[in-house]
């Protein structure tokens, strides 16, 4: 039984060592945002990509409209929430990883553990600072070309819920650090 779990624990940790190396390769994604935004002509783009839905009641466009979209401010703003999430998707993976490897090796209450919970909760925080920069830009892009970006949907309404697990992630890593302490001071006693 314990063969089959650590051979099922071998493979989960290959599958995130495969993830986290497509997560260090998808930081190429925000420069081709910042170039297309500085180069290109974005708001064209949008208004005919098919991944940006058009919102209720805004089926015309100016071209004035289309013409002063702050294409620049846009590319910067989305740039820099993806870059944020994949700092944070990093973070977390490199974490989970390495707290399966502990489990492995049936080390449960462990500084290096607590150690990779604070770094969930780091990674929590950069999702947050993602979450207001992709929301911002979503929203430059709702209010000047009434469009809704299909694929990157994070809007002002996921904060409340990633601050409430912000506190959850917090008081889990609170509550393991106070564990180990204790089960620390315990062992030097004996």
């Amino acid at each position: 039984m314990s063969k089959a779990l650590s051979i099922s624990s071998r493979v989960l940790i290959l599958l995130f060592y495969f993830i986290l190396f497509c997560l260090y390769v998808s930081f190429l994604k925000p420069l081709t945002f910042l170039y297309t935004g500085f180069n290109g002509n974005v708001a064209q783009s949008i208004v005919t990509d098919r991944n940006y839905l058009l919102i209720l009641n805004h089926t015309q466009l100016s071209a004035q409209a289309v013409q002063n979209f702050p294409s620049k401010t846009y590319s910067v703003f989305l740039a820099i929430g993806i870059l944020f999430a994949l700092i944070a998707a990093t973070l977390l993976m490199r974490a989970g990883i390495q707290i399966l490897r502990s489990l492995q090796r049936q080390q449960y209450f462990s500084l290096h553990n607590v150690h990779q919970l604070k770094h969930i909760v780091i990674a929590q925080l950069f999702g947050i600072s993602a979450d207001l920069f992709i929301a911002t830009a979503n929203q430059i892009l709702r209010t000047n070309l009434y469009r809704i970006n299909s694929q990157l949907t994070i809007s002002w309404s996921d904060l409340p819920q990633d601050i409430i697990l912000l506190i959850v992630l917090g008081l889990v890593y609170f509550i393991y650090d106070k564990a180990v302490l204790l089960q620390q001071e315990n062992e030097l006693t004996i």
